[in-house]
């Protein structure tokens, strides 16, 4: 399926829904394969942080959480796709950590970034302790 409808939305159906997803690139090529409690979530958050990775989807949802068949299910696709994607292996933290937005910061936000969290650790010091 699209990852994204002609709309711009993404598969609404996919809201709350337990299941294995794997996410291609517009040539249809396999980029990740992950699971998740939430598919439409997951997706969301792919979306961000690799938004030129994205363009076909599949899915297969469970009805119920069962991480075993998840993982068995993850690993099927990838050994069909007769290689590991990217985002599984190479890139795979690219896929699934938080992106680190203070490696895109200047000199300046960084120092403005460093005094906030001092100010805050400071405030919470003098509130414990007052």
């Amino acid at each position: 399926m699209p990852y994204i409808d002609c709309q711009g939305n993404l598969p609404l159906s996919l809201q709350g829904k337990i299941g294995v997803y794997g996410i291609f690139d517009q040539e249809k090529t396999l980029r990740f394969v992950g699971y998740s409690r939430d598919v439409y979530q997951s997706i969301k958050q792919h979306l961000v942080r690799q938004s030129n990775s994205w363009y076909w989807l599949k899915v297969h949802t469970i009805e119920r959480q069962n991480r075993n068949l998840l993982e068995s299910i993850k690993a099927a696709w990838i050994n069909e796709n007769l290689s590991v994607p990217i985002g599984n292996g190479a890139d795979k933290d690219k896929w699934n950590q938080p992106i680190d937005v203070k490696q895109e910061m200047t000199a300046a936000e960084a120092a403005q970034y460093q005094d906030q969290l001092i100010d805050e650790i400071l405030k919470k010091i003098i509130k414990k302790y007052s």
